[in-house]
């Protein structure tokens, strides 16, 4: 959700905690620190560890940028 989230309304405003700070950026920025921090901890993940959640947050968020334009095709918005 996250993935078509950002390429449908990158710049509208979210709430977020960033740095333990309640404030308001635009949709692109508090998700792409959200998924910087799952491809940085995917990766210092160790083999065995269990941490196999950070790659499918990661392919959840590739599956949303690719399947909102593919159920886009055929709508005129």
């Amino acid at each position: 959700m996250l993935g078509g989230y950002i390429l449908l309304f990158p710049l509208r405003p979210v709430r977020a905690v960033i740095f333990y700070v309640f404030t308001t950026v635009p949709a692109y920025v508090a998700i792409g620190i959200w998924i910087g921090y799952q491809l940085i901890l995917g990766y210092m993940t160790t083999a065995g560890s269990g941490g196999v959640a950070y790659s499918a947050h990661i392919g959840g968020f590739v599956a949303g940028l690719v399947l909102v334009k593919l159920f886009a095709i055929g709508r005129n918005t």
